[in-house]
C-alpha cells in the first residue's frame, strides 16, 4: 500500500509505517490493561493505519480541485503552515483540501473544553478551581501563572464557537487573520490554543513550537485594529487515559496538563518574523523553493492535517511548486 502512494524507499517507508502505527507509544499508555485488551487495541490501530492509507490512496485516485490564489494575500494561519512545513503551505494554497481528523484531536474530542468553556465557567464564580474539574486539577497539580489572567479577561471576540467572527485586514501589506481569541485586560492580547499529545517519557511543550509562535507574531505585528503587543500559546495536553464505567473498563481522551507560553514582541521576534514573511512572499513570487528531502520526519508528517495530499513525504521530490505539483 506504502508502494502504491509512492513510497519507493526503503528506509523513508519503513520509518514512516512505524510512525503510521505507533506501536511504541500504544503499548506504553496500556500498561495495566489486561493482555487481550492490549493486543486488541494494537491490532485495532493497526487497522486505522489500514484504513487512512486506503483513503489516501482513493483521494489520490481522484483529480483535486484547484483554488484560485491570490498570491499577494497572506493569512496569520499560512504563516503558520509555512513554517511548520512549505509543503504543507503549498498544498492548503493551491488545493481545497478537507483536514485529516486523525491527525487533529481537537476535531474528533467530543467532550473536549475548550478555553471559551473554562473562561464561562470562571466568570461565573470567579474562581480558577471552577475552570478546571477535580480530577484535572489532581493531574495537572500547579495551574499555569498566567492562567488566571487570561481567564479573567474581557472578550472581544472568540473564533471557535463564533461564526461570525470579523476577519481582520492589513490591506497596506495584503494580510488578513483571525485570532483563536482577541481579549482584554487592562491591554489587548490575543490566544492561539493548540491540543498536543502528552508523553510522559519527555517534558512535554516545554518550548513553544515555532509555527504557533510565527502565526502568533504575524497577528501582533501585522493585525493594528487587534492593539495586541503579546500573546499566548496555550497547549492543552491530552492522552488517553484508563477510565473505570460501572460494568467495564475503557479507554477516553483526558487532559493531563496544560502549558502556557507568552510571546512578546522583542526585536528578536520581530526580526524572526520579517525573515519567515520576507521568505514567504519570495516563494509566492517563484512559485518555486528547494526541499530538503533528509529534513522529513515521519512523525510530523502522519501528524499534518494535509498528509493524505502530500507526495513530498516520500523522499523523492526535491522541490516544492505552488501551485503544489507532485512532480
Amino acid at each position: 500500500m506504502l508502494k502504491k502512494i509512492g513510497f519507493k524507499i526503503d528506509r523513508v517507508r519503513k520509518n514512516y509505517l512505524k510512525a503510521l502505527i505507533n506501536l511504541e507509544y500504544t503499548e506504553s499508555w496500556t500498561m495495566g490493561f489486561p493482555n487481550d485488551y492490549s493486543r486488541n487495541f494494537q491490532v485495532l490501530m493497526l487497522g486505522r493505519a489500514i484504513k487512512r492509507l486506503y483513503k489516501e490512496i482513493e483521494l489520490k485516485a481522484t483529480t483535486s480541485s484547484f483554488l484560485t490564489i491570490n498570491y499577494n494575500m497572506i493569512s496569520a494561519s499560512e504563516v503558520g503552515n509555512f513554517v511548520f512545513c512549505p509543503v504543507s503551505y503549498s498544498i492548503q494554497k493551491s488545493l481545497l483540501v478537507d483536514e485529516d481528523p486523525e491527525s487533529n484531536v481537537e476535531l474528533i474530542w467530543d467532550e473536549k473544553k475548550i478555553l471559551l468553556d473554562r473562561i464561562n465557567a470562571y466568570k461565573k464564580a470567579k474562581n480558577i478551581n471552577h475552570a478546571f474539574s477535580s480530577e484535572e486539577m489532581n493531574k495537572i497539580g500547579t495551574l499555569p501563572k498566567s492562567i488566571g489572567y487570561i481567564l479573567s479577561s474581557k472578550i472581544l471576540q472568540e473564533n471557535k464557537k463564533n461564526k461570525k467572527s470579523i476577519i481582520f485586514y492589513n490591506k497596506a501589506n495584503d494580510f488578513c487573520g483571525v485570532p483563536d481569541y482577541w481579549l482584554s485586560n487592562n491591554e489587548n492580547f490575543v490566544v492561539e490554543e493548540k491540543f498536543t499529545r502528552y508523553n510522559e517519557n519527555k517534558v512535554s511543550s516545554e518550548n513553544e513550537y515555532l509555527n504557533h509562535k510565527a502565526e502568533l507574531l504575524a497577528q501582533m505585528i501585522e493585525l493594528d485594529k487587534l492593539g495586541a503587543k503579546n500573546g499566548y500559546i496555550i497547549y492543552w495536553l491530552w492522552n488517553f487515559e484508563k477510565v473505570r464505567y460501572e460494568n467495564r473498563v475503557s479507554t477516553d481522551y483526558r487532559l493531563r496538563n496544560v502549558k502556557i507560553h507568552e510571546v512578546k514582541l522583542t526585536p528578536e521576534n520581530r526580526k524572526y518574523y520579517n525573515q519567515v514573511i520576507l521568505n514567504i512572499r519570495d516563494f509566492n513570487t517563484k512559485k518555486a523553493i528547494n526541499f530538503n528531502v533528509n529534513s522529513l520526519k515521519p512523525n510530523k508528517c502522519i501528524n499534518c492535517g494535509v498528509s493524505q495530499y502530500c507526495h513530498h513525504k516520500t523522499g523523492l521530490i526535491p522541490q516544492i511548486q505552488l501551485p503544489y505539483n507532485k512532480k
